[in-house]
Order: structure tokens, then sequence, then C-alpha cells
């Protein structure tokens, strides 16, 4: 039975909450019945559009971005069979029905007609219809008898049009003529549907590439990794694909990790594209395995845009990519907030000064993010080209004083003044002359440590973040850490203090640079973390934190210092922070400077005030020894 407007009649059974309480990516839905995805079709279908039925809510996210217009005028009424009956059920296929549908009746490219039954697949039924759309069909192959197949096969060589939506290319793994229609058989998705992956624009000029506005998008989707021979560039035109320039398609959060290996950066991994079959026309796109791309406007575009190719009404050209000149291929990659990390050599004993590995770990997390478009890079010491700096959005240096960048401070100012954030970590705050603080980081980063003037004890600090400045988000709690935490530093007028812990003799002990300052400073707020902006916009900001590399393992101290460094890179910080994801003993002991001797971090991390006595323990120790000699 053909159905469309399929939904209207199944969303009374579905709560409806408001609009404004409707989160980013939809109503959270209670679990299915276990075992539901291997139900007969009759019972999946039922939770398909009963359980996994788009809200109200939701319908009207759908109805407010669809496309208003078609594209291109269509030369004559158009009609399309959609086709959802699937093996593998995707969640959001009834919102990809409701998607569709809405966009038939705004747009006015079309007519559509929803429907799950094979029987539709005949000769004289498909002749009414100018193109066929499969929404998420796993297994498609298997529900067709051979003359079913055969005639859909004559109705796309004989000039109708073939739409494929995310699953549609895991539709035919074993109906060869099936496959090389559709151009490409699903393997598996190295790229999880909870991550948000770059994609870079092949010809972002390309009709059907019009959506994206000439800039390769960040897509939270799921995306496929196609078996080998079955997607070729000589039988298709890339329209996008994983922009492999990015660190996160190697690295992310939501990266299989038992498909890691399948990924080189080297290769071309599409997302959609176009091509001629026989006389007629193909477009597929990977979106689509989540609820809320149906309710992305501009993949609505991109869907429209592909399906007025296949309907034979919106010119493109489908010149397979191996046939188009590299002097003729434009590509426009992902853009993204590049954020370089900049570690110094290694000090101090193991464990301690772990600039490289604490660099790496801060930018594994800034790279696995779901909702910000970074790009973390982490280069030790100052780059032979420093051209790499060029453009980036914050530069972050971790490291022994000025060591990395004492030479070049001419340069870092260059850098600030055209826009880039700077923010330094522990000892970097701290430059070799008190003029080198004066002239660069005061203007650049609003503060430095100041020898003779500030001090540097260990101490057992109760961080809290102060005002509702951005970088509190997700930190509201007080963050418990024992470090080697400077305080009273020289600040310009305009610094916001970010992160603040009030000195306590018996929470502290005092080391080299201790001065009167010290004792001045007990039982008052002290500004550990700030953060700064020029009249231009720029930011930066220093953290004087990080002298134990075991500290990037505590939740709010990772967290308060990535949130510090995506606000520096002009990035809106997350209602709830940076999502920074647990560390591992193995992780945290990953990239560690090789010293002598070598000292393993230990799980779990201890109390702040068990390390304070522990110092206080090993002082000691070494008093007796030596009296004892």
């Amino acid at each position: 039975m053909k159905k469309p407007a399929l939904l209207l009649t199944l969303i009374t059974l579905v709560s409806v909450p408001l609009l404004g309480q409707l989160a980013k990516y939809g109503k959270k839905r209670t679990n299915a019945p276990k075992g539901w995805t291997k139900f007969e079709w009759p019972e999946k279908k039922k939770i398909l559009f009963g359980h996994y039925a788009p809200t109200q809510a939701e319908l009207e996210l759908v109805a407010k971005a669809s496309p208003t217009t078609a594209t291109a005028k269509p030369k004559k009424e158009r009609k399309i069979l959609l086709f959802y009956k699937t093996d593998y059920p995707h969640t959001s296929i009834a919102t990809g029905v409701a998607a569709f549908e809405k966009m038939a009746e705004t747009s006015g490219a079309y007519s559509i007609v929803s429907s799950d039954q094979e029987s539709d697949f005949s000769t004289e039924n498909l002749a009414q219809y100018d193109a066929i759309l499969l929404n998420n069909t796993v297994n498609f192959e298997t529900f067709l008898n051979d003359d079913q197949k055969q005639a859909l096969l004559d109705f796309v060589e004989g000039g109708k049009g073939l739409i494929g939506i995310h699953a549609a290319s895991d539709s035919c793994k074993k109906w060869r003529p099936g496959a090389q229609m559709i151009g490409g058989v699903f393997r598996c998705h190295p790229w999880n549907a909870k991550g948000t992956w770059p994609a870079k624009l092949e010809s972002p000029d390309h009709p059907l590439n019009k959506a994206w506005k000439g800039e390769g998008p960040w897509l939270r989707d799921e995306i496929y990794l196609y078996r080998d021979n079955t997607f070729k560039r000589d039988r298709s035109r890339i329209l996008m694909s994983i922009d492999t320039s990015k660190t996160r398609i190697t690295e992310g959060r939501f990266l299989a990790s038992n498909q890691r290996h399948l990924v080189d950066p080297k290769e071309t991994y599409p997302i959609a594209w176009l091509h001629q079959h026989g006389k007629g026309r193909v477009f597929y796109s990977n979106l689509g395995h989540n609820n809320f791309t149906f309710w992305n406007p501009v993949v609505l575009q991109h869907y429209l845009d592909g399906i007025q190719y296949a309907l034979g009404d919106l010119p493109a050209d489908a010149t397979p990519s191996s046939q188009i000149a590299p002097k003729d291929l434009k590509i426009a990659p992902a853009k993204a907030k590049r954020i370089i990390f900049l570690a110094g050599a290694k000090s101090h004993r193991s464990g301690d000064h772990e600039f490289r590995a604490g660099s790496l770990l801060l930018a594994q997390r800034l790279n696995e993010q779901d909702q910000l478009p970074i790009q973390a890079d982490v280069i030790s010491g100052w780059p032979t080209d420093d051209t790499v700096l060029d453009g980036a959005d914050a530069i972050v240096i971790y490291c022994d004083s000025d060591s990395v960048h004492r030479k070049q401070y001419a340069r870092l100012m260059e850098l600030s003044e055209a826009g880039t954030g700077l923010f330094f970590l522990h000892y970097g705050v701290h430059p070799k002359k008190v003029e080198d603080g004066q002239n660069y980081y005061m203007p650049t980063v609003g503060g430095f440590m100041e020898t003779g003037f500030s001090v540097n004890p260990h101490w057992a600090a109760e961080l809290k973040a102060v005002s509702n400045h951005p970088v509190r988000r997700g930190c509201e709690k007080p963050i418990h850490a024992f470090d080697e935490f400077y305080y009273n530093m020289r600040f310009a007028e305009d610094t916001q203090p970010l992160l603040t812990a009030i000195p306590r003799k018996e929470r502290l002990i005092p080391i080299n640079l201790w001065n009167e300052n010290g004792p001045a400073g007990f039982g008052k707020p002290q500004t550990l973390m700030w953060g700064f902006e020029k009249p231009d916009g720029t930011r930066g900001g220093g953290f004087t934190g990080g002298h134990y590399h075991r500290n990037w393992a505590i939740d709010g101290f990772r967290k308060v210092v990535l949130n510090a460094i995506v606000w520096t890179a002009g990035c809106e910080v997350p209602p709830q922070g940076i999502r920074a994801s647990g560390v591992t003993e193995e992780q945290i002991n990953a990239n560690l400077d090789q010293k002598k001797p070598m000292r393993k971090i230990t799980f779990p991390i201890k109390g702040s005030m068990v390390y304070h006595q522990e110092m206080i323990d090993a002082k000691k120790a070494r008093k007796a020894d030596k009296k004892s000699r």
C-alpha cells in the first residue's frame, strides 16, 4: 500500500515537547524492544513509525528547514517513488520520509509517494514516476525478484532518475548490476554518527554543491568507507569527500577503533556523487543516518539539488572525476579553527614538565570534539618553516620559560596583530627578561610572571572559576589539584581573572623564587588563569599550572584549560564546556619524554593534600639522608 504523507496519523502517538525545550539533536527516545532490529518487517515498521516517529516539534523543525522554492523550474510535473523498506532499520527513516514529503510540498519540485511494497517495482507501475528514492534501504536487493530488479534497471537506464540516501549504498552487496548503478557498496563506517567530520568539496561551484556556499562543511553524521573497486573515479563525479588533511579523520573521538587501520589520509573517501547510468541520472548522498540531519536546512537543499538533477530538471556536469585535469579541479577544504601547540624540550624529572606529552594529550582532546570544527597540531619547538603558523587561530606555548620563542618575539607580535590568539602554559608564562614580559606578554596575553615579584610554590589549591566568562562553562565546581601554581603575577589593566585560588601556609611549600609577596598573598584570592582581549578582538591568556603531567588526568583541570584554549582561538565554548573525555593510565603515560629514571604515573590520581604530604616527606627524607652522610 502506498503511503503519501505517511507520518501524519502517527504523530499524535508521540509526546510533543515545546520547540524551546527541544534539544539540538531532537527528543531523546527510550530504548526500543530488545532485539527489534531482527524482527520481521511489519514489527520493525511499527517501531520506526511509532516509537521513532518524529515528534510534532521535530516536524516543525523539518518544515522550517525545508527549501521553499525549487532550485530549477520543473520541465513538467515530476513524481517520485520513495521506498523505505529495509533489512537493518535506521531510526531516522521516518524522519527522512517526513522531510522528503515536506520538501515536495514546500518546493513544488515534485510530488512523492512513499512505499514499502516490492510490488511497486513493476515496469507498468514505474512508468508513472520520474525517479526512485531509496531511503536507508539496507539489503534492498533481497526484497526484489528478478523481474522487479530488471524493471528498476530498465527504469534508470531508460532515462529516469535514482536517488540514494545513506544506507542506499548498503542495498546491493551481492547484486552487481544494482551496485554498479548506485556507484559504491558500503564496507564499514570508521566515522561514527556521534562525531563531527570535516568534508571537502570537489568543484565547489558545481550546481549540486551550491548548498554548501563554497566551503567544505563539518558533518555530524555517520560517514562510510566503501568496498574496494565499488566506487570508481572514472565512473562517478565526486561532489564531496572526507577532508583527509584534518587530523580528526584519524584521531577523532568517535573514530571506530577497530576500523582505524583502514583509513589512509592519502586516499579519497567520497561522501556524495553523481553519474549517468545509461540514459538516466544517479545522485547519492551518504548523509542521513541521524534524524537531525533531516532538519538541517543546508542538507535539505543539498538533497533537493540532487533530486532535481536525478529528475532531469537541474543540469549538472557528470564528467567522472578522473577525467578532470588537476589544474581544473578546485577543492574547498573544511574550514577549521587551527590551534597549534609549540612544545618545549624535555626538562626536570620524568612526569614533570612533560611539555610534548601534555600538548599531545590536549590536542587529541580538541580533535575529538563533536561540536566544534577544530584542527589541533603539535610541533616540538619553534617550526623550521614558521609560515605554518600563518593564519592559526591560536598558538599554545608550553615550555621552559621562553625557550621556544625567545628569538621569535617579533614574529609572535606579528601573528598576534594578524589575529592569532596566544595562550601560555605553566613555565611559558615566565619570560627570561622582565622587559620581554612588559613589551611582548602584556600586549598579547595580558600578564606574565616576574622574577623577584611573583612566586612559584607547590601547593594544594582549590581552583574556582570566577565570573560568567565562557571558560567557566562545565567547570562550576571547585577543582582540586597539587601543582606548582605561580601567583602574584603582573597583569595588564584589562586582564580578566578566570581561575583563582587562595594560598594558605599549611597547604603550600615555597621553593626557589619565594619572596615577601608569597606570605603577603596568604588568604587572598590569587589569579592562576586569566584571559585578555585586545581592542581588535584578538584573544590571549595564560595558566600557571601544568608542572605535574598527572594533573591532565583530572577532568576539571583538563576541561577548564581546553575551554580557555578554544576561547582564545575565537570559538564559542559549548554550554557544558569542552567534552574532554576521560584519560586512562595508558594515555597519561603515552608520549612521555625519555628521562632517567623513567617513572610511570599510576592511577587513581590521589587527593591534592596527599601529594602535598608526599612532597614534605620527600624533602625530610633528603635532609635526613644528607645529614647522615
